[in-house]
């Protein structure tokens, strides 16, 4: 029999999304939307990220918010969603290398960051590009971690 339920897991996941105050098209989306969005930013660093510091900030938010969210569903280690992400994690990891934390000191210190369980505010791409390449340098972000 099985007792997993994926539209209650959803609604938890949606609920976890509110109450972490989310955009609302991060909540809409829900878990699965999260794990496709994961999905997409882990193809775009494995393909030469081109965004702002910002913009990757923002995207290894979406990471840390995505680690939560599974917490929260509470899915079987076999579940496809958490497959989808093990996967996309594999990708983004093998495109890059360990740096300093890129919300700088005082923010890693501020939130507790760990760099065992909060990988990826510890990582930056192997070649970063562009106006990325430009921002981490400026903010000391391309020497060793």
């Amino acid at each position: 029999m099985n007792i997993f339920d994926e539209n209650e897991t959803e609604d938890v996941v949606r609920r976890y999304l509110e109450a972490r105050g989310c955009a609302d098209f991060i909540v809409e989306s829900g878990l699965t939307g999260l794990v496709d969005r994961w999905n997409r930013i882990a193809s775009q660093i494995a393909s030469g990220y081109d965004g702002a510091l910002d913009e990757y900030l923002n995207d290894m938010d979406i990471r840390d918010i995505l680690e939560d969210a599974l917490d929260v569903a509470a899915l079987p280690d076999d579940h496809d969603l958490r497959q989808r992400v093990l996967a996309a994690d594999g990708q983004v990891r093998a495109v890059t290398v360990e740096c300093g934390p890129i919300w700088g000191n005082e923010v890693a210190e501020a939130e507790s960051m760990d760099r065992a369980l909060q990988w990826w505010y510890f990582i930056r791409p192997r070649e970063p590009v562009g106006m990325l390449r430009t921002e981490m340098e400026t903010e000391g972000l391309l020497g060793d971690a």
